[in-house]
C-alpha cells in the first residue's frame, strides 16, 4: 500500500510537471559543459590573444558522435561546414578577425545511438583594444534561448538504509537560458532541488544579470577571479560587476562565501562569511596591464548561536592588499606576469578591537592609529597575526612566463606563500609553500605526435629555525600521444615520478620518505567493416609506492581496462567494458581486489524517435585485508521519446543491490523509478512571437 501511494503521488507530480513544461514558453538548450564533453580550446572564460581561433572539443572516452547531427555556432554564425568533425571530436580553425571582448561558442550533436547530447555553450574573451565584434546581433530584436529540465526520482528501499546517502525522493528543476538584445546578453540560471539542506554549504543555484562589452552586472552565484593569490575559486552569492572605460578597468564583488551553520554532535559548525573585493586595472590586456586589488572577508559573530564553546570555532576576519602586472609581446606568443600580496588575519573578532595601549604592549610597537577607528576595515586585537614584512611570513608573490614557438609552448612559474599568509578568497591556497613549475606542451609532425612534459618542485621555504616542520618534494610527469593514421586511432604512454619527504616540528628526523612511480599505456581504435562499426579501447596502469621510513605502507596498484563498442547495421548497438583493480602490499598481502563488468544494449527507432536501452553492472570485491567478499549489482531499463523537435521525455527504472559474506545485515536493495525527465528547448524571437500573437 505504501508503495502504491508513493507511485500515485509520483505519477500525479509527473503529470503536473509535464503540463507545466508544455505550457511555459519554450527555451533552447544552454547547458554548462557536460561530463559528456571535454573542452580543449579555448577554455571557458579565458583570455586569448588576437589571431586565428582554434576550437577543439572532444567526447569523453567510450562515446561516438553521429557526424551529420553536429552543429557548431560562433556568435550565432553557423560554422559547421568549416569545422572538421570526426566521430570523437570537433575542430575548427577560424582565421577571420574577431573583435576584442566576449565571444560565444555553441555546439549541439547526437551520439550514434540517437541520444541527444547535452548542448555545450561557453564563452571566451579576445584581448586587445575594445571594438565591435565581427558578428553582431541585430539590435531591433530581443531573442531568448536556453533550456528547462525537470528531473524526478523515487526509490523503494529495503535493508540497511544508512549504507546509502541518497534520499528516497528527489525533485529538481533547472533553467539555463540567455536573452540577447543588440550588444547585451541577459543570463538566467536557476537550479532548484529538494536535496538542498540547511546543514550543508550551498552550491551554484541561481544567477541573473546583464553583460556587454563595456560593463557587466550579475546577481547570484558567481566565482570571480582576480589573481591566484587573492581571489580565485571562492563561490560568492551576491553581486558582481565590471566596467571597462579605456584604459581603466574596474571590477567589484560582494556576497556570502559561507553559510552560517550551528555546531552539533555531527559537525563543528561555521560562521556566516561575507566577502568584498575590488580590482582596478590600468592599461590594455593586449600589451601592458597593471592592477591594484583589495579583498576583505569577515565572519558574522551573530550568525550562529553564542553557544560556541567547541574548540577551534571562532569568527575570523581577513584583509588582503595586492598588485599584479602582465606583459604581452609578439601578439601573445611571449607573456610575462607577476603579482604580490600581503594579508592580515584576526582569528577571533568576537573579542572586539583592542585599545592602542594593548596593541602597543602586545606587539612591542607604537601604532600611529587608534584600532577602534578602523574596526570597519580590520579588527585588531590579541588574536591578530602580526605582520613580519622583513621575514615575508604574511606575504605572497608569484612570477610566471609563457613562450610559444615551433610547436612548443613553454610555461614556467615560481610561487612563494608565507606561513602566515591567508586568503579567504582562495580556499585551495596552501600557505607556507614555495614552488617552481616548468611545463612544455608540444605538437609536431602535423599533430601525429603530441605530449606534455612537466617538472615541479615544491615544499616549505628555507627555515631559520631547525625545529620547524619541513616538506620537500619533486614531481616529474610526462605524456606522449601518437596518432599515426587519419582514422580515430591513437596510442598513449604516460609516466609520473613523485618523491616526497617530511620532518615534524621539533625534530630533523624524517617522518615520511615516499617514492611513487606510475606508468600507463593504452590505445584506442575505431574501424568500419561494411555496415558494422567497431570500437576498442585498452588501458593498463601500474603504480609502485615505497616509503623508506615506514615500509609497511609500501604497496603496488595495477589496473586494467578493456572496452568494446559495436554498432550493427540495423538500429542495434552495445557496449561492454571490464575493469580490474588489484592493490597489494609486500608485508600485508592483498589490500583490495575489484572486478567490474558493465554493459549496455540499445535499440533505436529513428522514424518514431524512440530509443530503448538496458544496462547492467556488477562489481565483485574479493577477500582482502579488512575487506570482506561483496557484490554490488545494478540493472536499469531506459526509454527516451522525442515528443517533438524541442522536447524529450525519458523514463528509467532500475534495481540496485549490495551484499557481503561477513555481516549479513550489511546489505540493501533499492528499486527506483524516474518517471519524468522532460527537456524542453527552443529559440524564441520575441518580435516574431508578438506579431504572431497579434495576427491570431
Amino acid at each position: 500500500m505504501r508503495m502504491c501511494n508513493r507511485m500515485w503521488y509520483r505519477c500525479t507530480g509527473a503529470f503536473l510537471a509535464l503540463m507545466w513544461v508544455c505550457c511555459v514558453p519554450a527555451l533552447r538548450a544552454q547547458v554548462p559543459p557536460s561530463s559528456a564533453w571535454h573542452i580543449h580550446s579555448p577554455a571557458p572564460d579565458t583570455l586569448i590573444g588576437e589571431g586565428a581561433l582554434f576550437v577543439v572539443v572532444s567526447l569523453q572516452p567510450g562515446r561516438r558522435l553521429d557526424v551529420p547531427t553536429v552543429a557548431l555556432f560562433l556568435d550565432g554564425q553557423d560554422l559547421t561546414r568549416q569545422a572538421k568533425i570526426s566521430e570523437t571530436s570537433v575542430r575548427l580553425l577560424y582565421t577571420r578577425t574577431l573583435g576584442s571582448g566576449r565571444h560565444e561558442l555553441y555546439l549541439t550533436a547526437q551520439n550514434q545511438q540517437g541520444e541527444v547530447l547535452p548542448p555545450l555553450r561557453w564563452q571566451f574573451r579576445i584581448e586587445g583594444e575594445e571594438r565591435a565584434p565581427t558578428v553582431r546581433v541585430p539590435r531591433s530584436r530581443f531573442s531568448f534561448y536556453g533550456n528547462t529540465a525537470l528531473d524526478t526520482r523515487t526509490s523503494d528501499f529495503s535493508g540497511r538504509q544508512d549504507l546509502r546517502q541518497e534520499p528516497d525522493h528527489t525533485y529538481a528543476v533547472q533553467v539555463d537560458a540567455e536573452g540577447q538584445y543588440g550588444g547585451f546578453t541577459f543570463p538566467v540560471r536557476v537550479f532548484l532541488t529538494t536535496d538542498e539542506g540547511g546543514g550543508a554549504q550551498p552550491r551554484n543555484r541561481f544567477q541573473l544579470g546583464v553583460r556587454s562589452r563595456r560593463f557587466s552586472l550579475l546577481f547570484g552565484d558567481n566565482t570571480p577571479l582576480y589573481n591566484p593569490l587573492m581571489l580565485n575559486g571562492a563561490r560568492t552569492r551576491g553581486f558582481w560587476g565590471e566596467v571597462h572605460l579605456r584604459p581603466l578597468h574596474l571590477s567589484g564583488t560582494r556576497g556570502l562565501i559561507r553559510r552560517g551553520i550551528a555546531p552539533d554532535a555531527f559537525r563543528s559548525g561555521t560562521f556566516e562569511r561575507t566577502l568584498t573585493a575590488f580590482r582596478l586595472g590600468i592599461g590594455s590586456e593586449r600589451t601592458v596591464l597593471w592592477s591594484l586589488n583589495a579583498v576583505h572577508a569577515r565572519d558574522d559573530v551573530n550568525s550562529i548561536p553564542v553557544r560556541t564553546e567547541v574548540p577551534g570555532i571562532t569568527p575570523m576576519e581577513n584583509l588582503i592588499l595586492g598588485s599584479d602586472l602582465s606583459l604581452r609581446f609578439l601578439r601573445g606568443r611571449l607573456q610575462l606576469e607577476g603579482g604580490a600580496a600581503i594579508s592580515l588575519t584576526t582569528e577571533d573578532i568576537s573579542r572586539g578591537p583592542a585599545t592602542k595601549a594593548e596593541i602597543d604592549s602586545l606587539f612591542d610597537t607604537n601604532l600611529p592609529i587608534d584600532p577602534a577607528s578602523y574596526s570597519w576595515l580590520i579588527t585588531l586585537n590579541a588574536t591578530t597575526v602580526p605582520l613580519r614584512v622583513d621575514q615575508l611570513t604574511s606575504a605572497a608573490y608569484y612570477v610566471k612566463g609563457r613562450a610559444a614557438a615551433g610547436g612548443h609552448t613553454l610555461n614556467a612559474e615560481f610561487e612563494h606563500i608565507g606561513e602566515a599568509y591567508v586568503s579567504f578568497g582562495n580556499p585551495f591556497l596552501l600557505n607556507d609553500r614555495r614552488s617552481l613549475t616548468v611545463t612544455d606542451r608540444f605538437k609536431i609532425l602535423n599533430g601525429k605526435v603530441a605530449g606534455t612534459l612537466r617538472y615541479r618542485h615544491y615544499g616549505t621555504p628555507p627555515r631559520t629555525d631547525a625545529n620547524l616542520a619541513t616538506l620537500d618534494a619533486n614531481l616529474f610527469s610526462g605524456q606522449l600521444v601518437l596518432s599515426p593514421w587519419r582514422r580515430p586511432t591513437w596510442f598513449y604512454l604516460s609516466a609520473r615520478l613523485h618523491d616526497r619527504n617530511t620532518t615534524p616540528d621539533g625534530s630533523a628526523d624524517l617522518v615520511t620518505d615516499t617514492r611513487l612511480k606510475t606508468y600507463s599505456v593504452g590505445a584506442y581504435h575505431l574501424a568500419r567493416t561494411g555496415g558494422f562499426q567497431h570500437g576498442l579501447n585498452v588501458a593498463y596502469t601500474s603504480s609502485d609506492r615505497t616509503d623508506a621510513v615506514r615500509p609497511t605502507l609500501d604497496n603496488t596498484t595495477q589496473t586494467f581496462t578493456v572496452g568494446l563498442h559495436e554498432q550493427l547495421p540495423n538500429p542495434v548497438y552495445f557496449n561492454i567494458q571490464v575493469n580490474r583493480l588489484v592493490v597489494r602490499s609486500d608485508e600485508l598481502g592483498s589490500l583490495q581486489k575489484l572486478t567490474t563488468f558493465s554493459g549496455r544494449l540499445g535499440y533505436r527507432l529513428p522514424a518514431q524517435q524512440v530509443n530503448l536501452s538496458m544496462g547492467l553492472q556488477n562489481t565483485h570485491t574479493a577477500a582482502a585485508l579488512f575487506q570482506p567478499v561483496s557484490d554490488r549489482f545494478t540493472f536499469f531499463l531506459n526509454g527516451t521519446y522525442r515528443v517533438r523537435n524541442n522536447m524529450d521525455l525519458e523514463l528509467q527504472v532500475g534495481y540496485n543491490t549490495y551484499n557481503e559474506d561477513v555481516i549479513e545485515e550489511n546489505q540493501y536493495t533499492e528499486r527506483y523509478v524516474s518517471p519524468l525527465d522532460p527537456e524542453y528547448k527552443s529559440n524564441i524571437d520575441v518580435a516574431q512571437s508578438w506579431r504572431f500573437l497579434r495576427s491570431h
